[in-house]
């Protein structure tokens, strides 16, 4: 799956089922009942590469 159909159903997920537009309204709370809630259908999974996470730097871009 590709990051942008990714952030699209999370984006469908925070306007069905938590009725919010605006991403500046997301709060953590929602972020983790998106990860249960992908969790609970089984269909993908959550994952943190470590490796990753130290190259991702968004200010060296």
């Amino acid at each position: 799956m590709s990051y942008e159909q990714t952030l699209r159903l999370f984006s469908k997920y925070m306007q069905e089922e938590k009725n919010i537009e605006y991403v500046i309204k997301i709060t953590e709370k929602d972020i983790r009942d998106y990860v249960v809630y992908i969790k609970n259908r089984g269909k993908y999974t959550v994952v943190i590469d470590k490796k990753i996470l130290k190259g991702n730097i968004p200010e060296a871009r």
